[in-house]
């Protein structure tokens, strides 16, 4: 089943909320799955992490992140960003 992607992009907490919900109707298993295909490489799972994903000016700062968000957001590897809150949510689907 493709990934549903959601009318605009979450931030971080917005996802981490959806994941933790575990809700069968959201894109909880399939977004963590697509994590975790982009994080292999997969240039399509990739595009639609990157679309279904922005963080916030906040969210970039807590993680120590210093400079032009909007610039830094463009070439941030949001994968990088999310796979911690993917394996917590869904860690079935990050098991070897």
């Amino acid at each position: 089943m493709p990934l549903q992607r959601p009318d605009r992009p979450l931030n971080l907490a917005e996802i981490e909320d959806r994941l933790n919900k575990g809700d069968k109707d959201t894109f909880n298993a399939d977004f963590a799955a697509e994590v975790k295909k982009a994080l292999g490489g997969d240039a399509n799972a990739i595009a639609n992490v990157k679309a279904c994903f922005q963080p916030t000016d906040k969210e970039l700062a807590s993680l120590g992140i210093k400079g032009n968000f909007e610039t830094i957001r463009a070439c941030t590897d949001v994968g990088g960003l999310i796979v911690v809150a993917c394996k917590r949510a869904a860690p079935g689907i990050f098991a070897p």
